[in-house]
């Protein structure tokens, strides 16, 4: 795959500090195959939690899938265990501030989070780029959420000759609190395969 090199812009006060995650350089194992989606997982330095990258090719316009993504009330429509989602502020014309939490299986907590995403796109590939990075501090925490304040998750969105769009999604959290082995290898592989067949199913309804 070709190297992917991502500059995550970390906003605090007014001083920005870089983050620098070159996705395609991790020792990235097949984890699952399902239909036309593949994920991979990794790990990554100085981190006990697996990254995942998921990849497959959507029947949609790049622009309808950041119509989609890009809004947080259609969440619950397509990402898998999303229970609410909305955007706290548009920050720039291409920065949002979105507040997410996530319904997970009983008996363990459900967890939140307030991500500053950043969309940008290359103007010679027309490649688009969707970097989500948890923020702290900025909105308090909720007595039945437990708060992620370290994730990251990338969209990246490629147009194709033929009007559809190859779709990669990265994903790393520190998901706070205690959660069992089996739970985190669950959702390493489960959100992303039905994350995006949810995707595409709500492409294919034009319901967005």
């Amino acid at each position: 795959m070709k190297s992917l090199l991502v500059v995550l812009a970390l906003l605090c006060a007014q001083w920005v500090s870089a983050a620098i995650i070159e996705i395609d350089s991790l020792d990235w194992k097949l984890k699952k195959e399902n239909d036309d989606i593949r994920v991979l997982t990794a790990t990554v330095p100085e981190s006990e939690h697996r990254a995942y990258l998921a990849v497959t090719v959507v029947d949609a316009h790049v622009d309808d899938l950041v119509a989609i993504i890009r809004n947080p009330q259609t969440c619950a429509q397509w990402v898998y265990r999303c229970g609410q989602s909305y955007r706290v502020s548009r920050e720039t014309p291409n920065v949002d501030l979105v507040y997410t939490s996530s319904d997970m299986p009983f008996p363990v907590k459900d967890r939140d989070t307030l991500a500053r995403i950043t969309w940008n796109q290359d103007p010679e590939t027309k490649v688009i780029h969707a970097v989500g990075v948890a923020t702290r501090d900025i909105l308090a925490p909720k007595d039945k959420h437990i708060r992620i304040e370290e994730a990251t998750v990338i969209w990246e969105l490629t147009p194709l000759d033929d009007g559809k769009t190859r779709v990669r999604t990265f994903g790393h959290a520190d998901p706070g609190g205690e959660l069992p082995t089996w739970l985190t290898n669950q959702l390493s592989t489960e959100v992303p395969v039905k994350t995006l067949n949810g995707l595409k199913k709500l492409v294919a309804s034009n319901r967005f």
